[in-house]
């Protein structure tokens, strides 16, 4: 029994050993079937694609990602002199990705941001709190940015699966209890309008970081083809299937005289400008590839 997966990025439709359209198909008039035919690639008989008789490929497009921002407006009720604090957690949708976003309390994972400031007669809400913010931000780990859009001040992720929760603006007023003072911190109305994260998939950039170019494996002298590495800026639609093909005559030893089945996975990442191409190779073999639910 063999199990494996293999993975090849697809850049262009031109074979670079005939010069002809690397993905093609053929009719196999011996067994009545059709084959799928990836140069560099492999040679897949339809009715072997798994399931056997349904022939299932998945297809999932690459999208861009998008970076979480949280958008604050100055608040009309306050006034000069007021004290202000401004609190925001910054949390990773994988608290596992980075070790540095451990939290002490071990309920959470991110960074708490808390900024305090007084909000002087003539001064602007943005400003100050733009201010306040970038002196709380460690100069050599910038894990969000901070920008004024008229009135407001908007904050962005400096990576995807970043997300602001716990956005809160408070007032400190002074309070009384059976003839003492104290302070305390109060809630100020503030409008904050959030974008949520989208992590990317399939593009250009996010594979090259998840195969680890450039490594030594990659950049040996049994590196890979040129033209198979990954395009910055390019979208990528990833297509996976098994492949479950029997092994010819008889069984081995291993096998105790029975039929051994090798079930391997395959998955192309075939660049959006050859999807078109890869989708109507499948079309002639009669194939409907699976899109996402």
């Amino acid at each position: 029994m063999f199990n494996y997966t293999h993975e090849v990025i697809i850049n262009s439709n031109v074979g670079t050993l005939t010069g002809n359209k690397r993905i093609g198909t053929y009719e196999d008039e011996a067994l009545g079937v059709k084959h799928l035919v990836i140069e560099r690639g492999g040679d897949y008989r339809q009715d072997l694609i798994f399931p056997r008789g349904a022939a299932v490929v998945f297809k999932t497009p690459g999208y861009d990602g998008v970076l979480a921002t949280a958008t604050i407006a100055a608040p009309a009720s306050i006034t000069a002199g007021d004290v202000l604090q401004l609190s925001v957690f910054v949390k990773l949708l994988d608290p596992a990705a980075i070790a540095e976003y451990a939290y002490p309390n071990w309920a959470s994972f991110g960074k708490p941001i808390l900024v305090g400031f007084t909000h002087e007669d003539g001064g602007v809400f943005a400003d100050e709190l733009i201010a306040a913010l970038k002196d709380a931000i460690p100069y050599n780990n910038k894990f969000i940015t901070v920008a004024k859009s008229g009135t407001s001040v908007v904050l962005t992720a400096s990576m995807f699966g970043m997300e602001f929760d716990g956005i809160k603006l408070e007032k400190l007023v002074e309070g009384t209890c059976d003839g003492c003072i104290f302070d305390r911190y109060e809630p100020v109305e503030v409008t904050v309008t959030t974008v949520d994260t989208k992590v990317p998939f399939g593009t250009g950039e996010k594979l090259i970081e998840n195969y680890r170019f450039p490594t030594y494996y990659n950049t040996r002298y049994a590196s890979i083809n040129s033209d198979e590495a990954p395009v910055p800026g390019a979208l990528y639609t990833m297509y996976s299937f098994s492949y479950d093909s029997p092994r010819p005559g008889f069984g081995g030893i291993s096998g105790v005289g029975e039929k051994v089945d090798a079930v391997t996975r395959h998955i192309y990442w075939v660049k959006n400008d050859v999807v078109t191409d890869f989708d109507a190779a499948l079309t002639e073999l009669g194939i409907t590839p699976t899109l996402p639910a």
